[in-house]
């Protein structure tokens, strides 16, 4: 398998998904996704929006008379070329691979390496030997892994493309445009297991460790390396900490309603805001810099009732639901500062 399969797989082929239909549509679809990176899920974000904005012109097209094959290929010459088309695309992957690849390894290949000088007899092998075994598990872990969160597993937002007579907006607009009535902000209940899961077996190794070194420390005769036994109990309560704090984050939950929102957190009480009570929305990156590249995609809203401090809400981008949200949040923020306007 040659590293231009790797990219492409799963899924080297187009998805049925993105095709239309139309002969002369799907044409072109197909040599654009010819030109495109990742797997059939990561292709179709780009194909799917490619697609609609197809359909849209040979629509308008059609509407100003003429054949369905000749608005098609009206549609087709007007939104530019499969190369113009996918350079965005490829550019996006590998810049995201370069980020996820490039720290991944360097925190991976510094972990094993610290992880083998300090549980490994280092007298006959020396700390040059753990130090290049670091850098080569986390090259290859760090490649995988960039790999795989590249090519493999796609992001839930639409890329906006920007092509010769302007710049096509995003899908991700137009399809959230019905906001009515009630619905829930919140991760899949798959992620919820998983996370619940993983909360269950990192507490329950960290107790039976601290059993262990409480027990070596009563009795050395139990355990010979009482000092590495803490340092597991100590590495596994770090991770513990970092996994609760994911685990909050992936079972927050957000009921969404015409006169506000109540945030159900994990570990937490219940909190109802309602849309006056809107102060500002942004996006995290703007206001904390330093944050990692996803983090920048996250918004945050902040609400403050009468007497109270303010309460700054985060909704990720992958959140089901999360869209519908952001239109909401916009919508209110700018109603409440055209009200602030008429008060000044």
């Amino acid at each position: 398998m040659t590293l231009a399969r790797l990219t492409r797989f799963p899924g080297p082929d187009i998805p049925a998904a993105a095709l239309t239909g139309n002969p002369v549509l799907d044409e072109f679809l197909k040599a654009l996704d010819r030109e495109l990176l990742g797997s059939a899920r990561v292709r179709l974000q780009t194909l799917a929006e490619i697609r609609d904005h197809l359909l849209e012109r040979k629509v308008l097209f059609g509407q100003a008379g003429g054949t369905e094959t000749g608005a098609a290929e009206k549609a087709v010459h007007s939104i530019g070329t499969p190369d113009e088309l996918a350079g965005p695309q490829r550019r996006a992957l590998k810049k995201k691979f370069l980020r996820v690849s490039v720290p991944t390894g360097i925190m991976f290949g510094l972990f094993m390496g610290i992880w083998g000088f300090v549980t490994q007899d280092t007298k006959n092998l020396g700390p040059v030997f753990f130090a290049i075994s670091g850098l080569c598990q986390g090259a290859c872990f760090g490649l995988f892994f960039g790999w795989f969160m590249t090519f493999i597993w796609p992001e839930r937002q639409l890329m906006t493309f920007s092509w010769s007579q302007g710049q096509l907006p995003s899908t991700g607009q137009d399809v959230c445009q019905d906001v009515e009535g009630d619905f829930t902000v919140h991760y899949s209940a798959g992620m919820r297991r998983v996370a619940y899961f993983a909360t269950v077996f990192f507490a329950l190794t960290t107790c039976a460790f601290l059993i262990l070194a409480i027990a070596g420390y009563h009795y050395p005769s139990l355990y010979k390396s009482l000092p590495f036994t803490w340092l597991v109990v100590l590495i596994l309560g770090i991770l513990s900490a970092i996994d609760l704090y994911f685990v909050r984050l992936v079972r927050r939950e957000y009921k969404v309603d015409e006169d506000g929102i109540l945030i159900r957190e994990f570990i937490g009480r219940k909190k109802r805001f309602d849309w006056d009570e809107l102060q500002r929305v942004g996006l995290l990156g703007e206001i904390r810099p330093w944050v990692p590249y996803y983090w920048k995609t996250v918004r945050y809203a902040d609400f403050q009732k009468v007497g109270c401090k303010p309460v700054r809400m985060l909704i990720y981008p992958d959140m089901i639901n999360a869209d519908r949200l952001f239109v909401l949040l916009d919508q209110n923020a700018q109603s409440a500062m055209g009200q602030q306007r008429k008060k000044d």
